[in-house]
């Protein structure tokens, strides 16, 4: 159906005497009541073109743009969902599994909705058209007089022209624009972009600009990120907003570590002891996150005869998660994160107007210093891979995936000062490599979390037998997983260092490059 937004002057049945001078309408009966809008944090169904409503206890996927309605659930009582997993129908379950992940549902916004249907009819009294006339509205307790009245058009098989011809009448009335979606003119006026927020702002930086200017817009927009997770966060909407805030930390503390010389030394120090603090004081609740969410993979590696045993760990698990959670919201509560917070937006204000005096690399073009910090980073890469032994212990591996991680940081934030498609061909080839990488390292360090846990697990623990078993277990398996990604990683490893990337590296970033 394609949508067509009224003037005001159409509002409250204007249109309708409008529309029987020229066409046969029939008006059907009208539907009211309230509509709530949900998505994720940061947009997920509506980046893929869906929509999300609720009306009282029915849960209705649609196209963004055509309204079609994809799947639906009726759910009994009262209960709000969140979840993917929290839905009954199979197909919306799976469909919001698919684009949700672990993101949870949030309310987007509450619209009062009366709905009028209405069918143009020929001579011959057979529908040739349907309209919907829905008029929107603010919910009372908003006390607002905002109203949106949208017209949307349904054509009927085998009467396309009466559909043309309707078009027309709306383009000689200035409805010549239809809508990108039937809440496009809401969404503007209150000033709602579901998808405007993102983990990963890329930032348009020009060659010619000071360091401590580029990378103080870096940081700002860092920081930005790490406020936008706090309210989410501390009211455990989900695991994401833990994750994001944890991230924006540690690309923070990956650019203070690799421009030192566009900083003050002692300022410098500070805020790195900080950062590392607060990543550092998140931790523990990272890990329980990221083992809860783990539940259903660890399931498919046991024989059913270990899952009583695992569902014990887990219970365990959530419960050692409360405990941390609150332990971390309490400290987002005190003054030194609030006196932390205050100090880094006037240290980044400064930033931005002016270089420090005993910052070396304050006011050196950022181009020339982004491909030099590049170029040293890949060097030191392919040094670590030459000397590789891949019977090495974890730690060798650990440290390259560490390398990697920071190389990458530097290709993201610089990514505007040189040739897109090449930097994003670097990027997703570097992401392959990290993948396994990171994997490796999870596996890692989940077998030492594990045999740690055992040694600290009380005698008295209800079900001991089966929780040893199912940890037992589990050690198991991801100890060949973490062979099995030994090797993997092998492969990515000789693509990022073979000839073709050393060469591509040395175009965009050897020091005799020339400029974008």
């Amino acid at each position: 159906m394609k949508s067509y937004a009224l003037p005001p002057q159409l509002y409250n049945g204007a249109l309708l005497p409008l529309l029987q001078e020229t066409f046969r309408i029939t008006a059907h009966k009208y539907e009211q009541g309230q509509r709530e809008y949900l998505d994720s944090f940061d947009g997920r169904l509506y980046r893929q073109g869906l929509l999300l409503m609720r009306e009282n206890s029915q849960y209705t996927l649609r196209k963004l743009r055509s309204g079609k309605i994809l799947c639906q659930d009726n759910q009994s009582g009262r209960r709000i969902l969140r979840m993917a997993d929290d839905f009954q129908d199979a197909q919306l379950r799976s469909q919001l599994s698919e684009w949700l992940q672990m993101r949870a549902l949030i309310p987007l916004l509450q619209l009062e909705y009366h709905l009028r249907p209405y069918a143009i009819m020929n001579q011959d009294q057979k529908t040739v058209l349907r309209l919907w006339l829905t008029a929107f509205t603010l919910p009372p307790d908003i006390h607002s007089s905002k109203r949106w009245e949208i017209l949307q058009l349904e054509k009927i098989r085998g009467y396309q022209d009466s559909a043309r011809q309707f078009r027309k009448w709306l383009q000689e009335r200035d409805f010549s624009r239809h809508l990108a979606h039937v809440l496009e003119p809401v969404f503007t006026d209150l000033d709602l972009r579901p998808d405007a927020y993102t983990s990963k702002p890329r930032l348009t930086l020009f060659p010619a600009m000071p360091a401590h200017r580029a990378v103080a817009q870096i940081l700002q927009a860092l920081f930005t990120v790490m406020r936008q997770n706090e309210e989410g966060l501390q009211a455990d909407i989900d695991t994401e907003f833990l994750h994001d805030f944890r991230v924006a930390i540690r690309r923070t503390r990956s650019l203070l570590g690799q421009l030192k010389g566009v900083f003050p030394a002692q300022q410098l120090q500070h805020f790195r002891n900080e950062f590392s603090y607060w990543g550092k004081s998140s931790n523990r609740l990272r890990d329980l996150d990221v083992y809860l969410l783990k539940k259903e993979h660890f399931r498919s590696l046991l024989p059913p005869t270990l899952h009583e045993g695992l569902d014990e760990l887990m219970r365990q698990l959530r419960q050692a998660r409360s405990r941390e959670r609150r332990r971390f919201v309490r400290r987002l509560q005190t003054r030194r994160y609030q006196r932390f917070t205050a100090e880094w937006q006037a240290f980044l204000s400064t930033l931005k107007q002016q270089a420090a005096a005993d910052a070396a690399d304050g006011t050196r073009d950022i181009y020339v210093l982004a491909r030099k910090k590049i170029r040293r980073r890949y060097h030191k890469i392919l040094r670590i891979v030459k000397q590789l032994e891949w019977t090495a212990a974890d730690a060798q591996l650990h440290s390259l995936r560490l390398e990697c991680k920071q190389l990458r940081y530097l290709l993201e934030f610089f990514h505007s000062l040189f040739p897109p498609a090449k930097m994003d061909r670097l990027i997703v080839q570097l992401k392959d490599l990290q993948d396994y990488l990171g994997e490796f390292n999870d596996l890692s360090v989940q077998q030492d979390f594990l045999n740690a846990f055992l040694e600290t697990l009380p005698d008295e623990t209800e079900k001991r037998q089966d929780v040893v078993a199912a940890v037992g277990g589990l050690i198991v398996k991801l100890k060949e997983q973490q062979d099995h990604n030994r090797a993997a990683a092998a492969v990515h490893i000789a693509a990022f260092t073979n000839t073709d990337s050393k060469r591509t590296i040395a175009k965009l970033f050897g020091k005799h490059s020339g400029s974008k």
